[in-house]
């Protein structure tokens, strides 16, 4: 198996001579063009590959997509003097987006939902689905989650609930070539479905537990580059989270109390209230669980929804003050 290691520090140190370069520049591959460079290291043809996680060693799950990863770089200018300037390079480490469904054990998930969380190393494997043989790994230190979000929950939907996260690690390897076969157990999770949710206002269930769809629910995490040419997390390992503006659109069938609320809202009468969305498995209790704490409706339209459905929907904007995930009731 051929490795090739690349970290911010040294990437561009070791990118200093024509072979180190091409030695860097080889080893650039994104996650979503690994298969062919993979193939080409081993020198055979593979039917079929599926993604793998580990987390500190230990297998994670199994992923539905994934790309990014390896090294890149960003223009700074430096002022040497009253007229005079530099153009210089900070190198980085990119992002890797991951989607996975319900093949993430519930370790895992909560490891990238919690804001607290600190960082780990992570790998994604490549295999052959056929026989379940390795067929090319990032191995990543020092990983924080930047970024966990939901799939579009719709109540017309019939697709699984996904869910996707965007990993952000200090040092990266690549490693290419058949290491062996996979020996891990799928977790056992309940199959939860995008239209088989639960939204409600202050636990204003009457009114609100027919929600037609919830769509942009997430947590980020900004990174922020030194001016020392490193890339680093915020307040020495802790990224500070951010809750960006959902979208939820409510059926219109007797729900006097959200209106009342919303009408205050909008007149600058009425406090934050609290919010909570469940997703149900299949035994119809909630499987996950997500807490809006503090939720400030930020814009109301009309229930016009063009005679298509039986009742029409309020579709609102709502900023949360924080989001608490509880993957607690996935497990099967």
């Amino acid at each position: 198996m051929s490795d090739s290691t690349v970290s911010r520090r040294g990437f561009f140190g070791a990118a200093g001579t024509t072979a180190g370069a091409l030695a860097a520049l080889g080893s650039c591959g994104l996650l979503g063009a690994a298969a062919g460079t993979a193939q080409a290291a081993v020198g055979r043809t593979y039917t079929g590959f599926g993604l793998a996680l580990e987390i500190d060693g230990k297998f994670a799950g199994f992923l539905t997509g994934a790309s990014g990863g390896g090294p890149s770089a960003v223009q700074v200018m430096e002022e040497l003097g009253a007229s005079v300037q530099r153009n210089s390079l900070i190198a980085q480490q990119t992002p890797v987006s991951i989607s996975f469904s319900t093949g993430i054990g519930v370790a895992a998930m909560e490891w990238m939902a919690n804001p607290a969380s600190q960082p780990r190393d992570v790998t994604i494997l490549m295999y052959e689905t056929a026989t379940f043989t390795e067929i090319y790994r990032l191995s990543m230190s020092g990983v924080m989650c930047t970024a966990f979000s939901l799939s579009t929950l719709d109540a017309g939907s019939s697709e699984l609930l996904e869910f996707t996260a965007t990993l952000l690690a200090e040092n990266s390897t690549h490693q290419f070539g058949a290491k062996g076969k996979l020996n891990v157990p799928a977790p056992k999770l309940k199959a939860l479905r995008a239209n088989n949710f639960r939204f409600f206002i202050d636990k204003l269930e009457a009114s609100t537990q027919r929600a037609r769809s919830v769509k942009g629910v997430s947590m980020t995490r900004p990174t922020a580059i030194t001016s020392k040419g490193t890339s680093r997390f915020r307040e020495a390992g802790t990224l500070i989270p951010a809750y960006p503006k959902f979208e939820a659109a409510i059926a219109m069938d007797g729900a006097p109390a959200l209106y009342q609320w919303l009408g205050e809202a909008f007149s600058g009468k009425a406090s934050d209230r609290p919010g909570q969305l469940q997703l149900m498995g299949p035994d119809g209790r909630p499987a996950l669980i997500v807490d809006f704490i503090a939720l400030l409706p930020l814009a109301a339209s009309a229930p016009y929804d063009g005679g298509n459905a039986a009742v029409p929907a309020v579709k609102l904007e709502l900023l949360p003050a924080e989001i608490r995930f509880n993957f607690k009731g996935m497990g099967a």
